[in-house]
């Protein structure tokens, strides 16, 4: 007998595939093993693949851990070198010198996984104090061209401007030949565009005047009144879908660039105002805001010389017009100009051109022969409303802001929080009836007014875990974007936002801002739904993009910077949470603010109108009946409010959000 058949088998590493299926002892031979060359069965081995332990080197593994460490170091060495000046006091004091945007130094005290509720001292001090004394600056930063006057609202197109220089390939007299090319379809078709896009929201034409554009040519009429068309027709090719249609965009605001100057000089008319406000819109979609706001305020002066502003005055009306046709159409031209001009200063983050004790005009609603639709209502609203903020908010956003006392603060504040919120209950119904159901113009209203209270409660948000009126203001502004991200998700669930962008693109971007701020307080509850509520913003912004690529790229690079300044960049969407090529622009903190620093406070006249009683008797001096008519119909709102604040500051601030 064979000693190997007799003596004990040695353990094999693997068996065959058969063997190991019928559970039978293989002897491990290769190519076959014993029992497969028997059976004649075809023998199969799996890959022998060792599972032996690899042996980690020690002095290995701690060598990269402090190679790792030492990079980390070298990056953020380099990061703080590139964002500018440290801020080494997190308490940042309201003067002018810490006003413009802190770069650097932006830790936030983020409790990790932290998933039982705030105390009230906690849940305002986990913030980034930071963060909260960069939003609450009233100077966020200048102008697009940091000189000239200073801005106070929030803005999402704060992009450093790119100088042309004149090479020979740029051409400035353009001669337009392109009439010729625009057929009697194109021209409906443009009307069309406009009405459905624009007019709709800025009620710049009546029906009728629709009808005749589209039958009539470009060129034909007074200068005036080809100015405005070839303006007007810029506009709709802006808003087309189609190449052809977009690429006349550029002739037509050609010729009326040619026309503006000959047109003031000649034939000052409020056919010439409307033609300003919509080269200022164009210039403002295109992305150019230091040209769109030269456009307005050539606007403005245009207004003022023809007194379009106070058509409510007896001295400003005109006679002798056939059935008022000529002043119901200054009347109409003055609230198209103003509700272009609040949009474009509201977006470059500038004052309004026009001053809110400057305007008493006639009601838009009054001229029309028929009752109002729900577009017409809600343009007059919006023109309305923020009016009113402007009224309420003059004193707020002013230099002066700085010399008022902390009672006086949030006496101001409460006022103009009471004001906007009355007059907003006054809104018709139907603008009232749930987002998946209101028209764009109603949306645009809706989140007009929620934007509106967080640029009221704005100034108070440093203040939050120091006072009531602060954490007052800082649940108002947080429930406002929660209300914004929720009517945007809403509404873009059944329907397209770009039927309605550019105008609501600011709107979403400020909420996005307050939703930033939320972020810093962690991971938590509220921390988590300000990340949600941010997402659908970003998302929201990203669908824009294709048709408003200038805008809508501006803002979401304004988010990225925020996130990134107040690290808080797990809030974003993970395909714009990536780090930013050039990153935040820093701000010469040391720029000399017109002379206005914290030394010549004392030298600046403040109003001194801060009693309960104040705004109405301006109101009433502003809008009295004397040699007027009856339309004194934007401040009455405001006149009869309670202005007692008792209980209003105890408002349940830990219920934020709900989005």
């Amino acid at each position: 007998m064979n000693p190997e058949e007799t003596g004990p088998r040695a353990r094999i590493k693997i068996a065959c595939d058969d063997c190991r299926r019928g559970k039978r002892k293989c002897d491990g031979r290769k190519p076959r093993c014993t029992l497969c060359t028997k059976s004649d069965r075809v023998c199969h081995y799996a890959s022998e693949d060792s599972r032996k332990r690899v042996f980690q080197d020690e002095d290995l593994v701690l060598s990269l851990r402090e190679e790792i460490k030492a990079l980390r170091d070298a990056l953020k060495s380099t990061q703080s070198g590139n964002v500018g000046r440290q801020m080494d006091d997190p308490e940042i004091n309201h003067d002018t010198r810490n006003s413009s945007f802190v770069i650097a130094g932006l830790s936030s005290s983020i409790s990790e996984g932290c998933s039982t509720p705030l105390g009230e001292d906690q849940a305002f001090e986990s913030r980034s104090s930071h963060a909260m004394n960069e939003l609450s600056s009233l100077m966020l930063q200048l102008d697009v061209a940091d000189i000239g006057e200073p801005s106070f609202t929030l803005s999402a197109s704060k992009v450093p401007q790119t100088k042309i220089s004149n090479s020979p390939d740029i051409k400035f007299d353009v001669e337009v030949h392109n009439e010729d090319c625009v057929t009697f379809d194109d021209r409906h078709y443009l009307i069309e565009c406009f009405s459905k896009t624009f007019n709709r929201f800025h009620q710049f034409l009546e029906t009728d005047e629709l009808v005749n554009m589209a039958l009539s040519e470009p060129a034909v009429g007074d200068i005036d009144l080809t100015f405005r068309n070839n303006a007007l027709y810029a506009v709709a090719a802006s808003c087309s879908d189609i190449t052809r249609i977009q690429n006349l965009k550029k002739s037509f605001k050609s010729r009326a660039e040619g026309l503006v100057f000959r047109c003031i000089k000649e034939t000052p008319t409020d056919l010439v105002v409307q033609g300003l406000a919509l080269l200022a819109w164009t210039e403002l979609q295109s992305g150019c805001g230091s040209m769109a706001y030269n456009w307005i305020a050539m606007a403005t002066g245009q207004v003022l010389h023809l007194g379009l502003h106070a058509s409510a005055l007896k001295s400003a009306r005109l006679s002798g017009l056939p059935d008022q046709r000529v002043q119901k159409r200054r009347v109409r031209s003055f609230w198209a100009y103003f509700s272009v001009d609040r949009l474009v200063t509201s977006s470059l983050g500038m004052n309004c051109t026009m001053h809110w004790q400057r305007v008493k005009s006639t009601s838009f609603t009054s001229i029309l022969p028929t009752g109002p639709t729900v577009d017409e209502w809600a343009h007059e609203r919006f023109c309305e409303m923020w009016h009113l903020w402007d009224s309420c908010m003059d004193q707020g956003y002013a230099f002066g802001w700085y010399r008022l006392s902390q009672t006086e603060k949030e006496k101001l504040v409460l006022h103009s929080h009471q004001t906007l919120t009355k007059f907003y209950e006054t809104t018709n119904a139907y603008l009232h009836t749930p987002e998946d159901r209101l028209s764009e113009t109603a949306v645009w209203l809706q989140l007009s007014y929620q934007a509106a209270l967080i640029l009221i409660h704005r100034p108070l948000l440093s203040e939050a875990s120091g006072s009531k009126a602060g954490r007052f203001s800082l649940t108002v502004a947080t429930t406002a974007a929660a209300a914004i991200s929720r009517t945007v998700r809403k509404f873009g669930a059944t329907r397209n936002f770009t039927a309605i962008a550019p105008q609501i693109i600011d709107y979403i971007s400020i909420a996005a801002t307050m939703h930033l701020l939320n972020a810093t307080s962690g991971k938590n509850r509220l921390g988590r739904q300000s990340a949600n509520g941010l997402r659908t913003c970003v998302q929201t912004l990203s669908d824009m993009t294709p048709a408003w690529e200038k805008r809508a790229q501006d803002s979401l690079e304004h988010i990225q910077n925020l996130a990134h300044r107040w690290e808080v960049v797990w809030a974003l969407p993970i395909q714009h949470s990536q780090v930013l090529a050039c990153g935040a622009r820093p701000l010469n903190t040391d720029q000399d603010f017109g002379g206005l620093g914290p030394e010549s406070h004392a030298a600046v006249d403040v109003y001194n109108v801060f009693d309960d009683t104040a705004l109405n008797t301006a109101a009433e001096t502003l809008w009295g009946t004397e040699g007027t008519a009856d339309h004194d119909w934007i401040l009455q709102a405001a006149e009869g409010i309670p202005l007692s604040n008792e209980g209003l500051w105890d408002f349940d601030w830990q219920h934020l959000g709900g989005a």
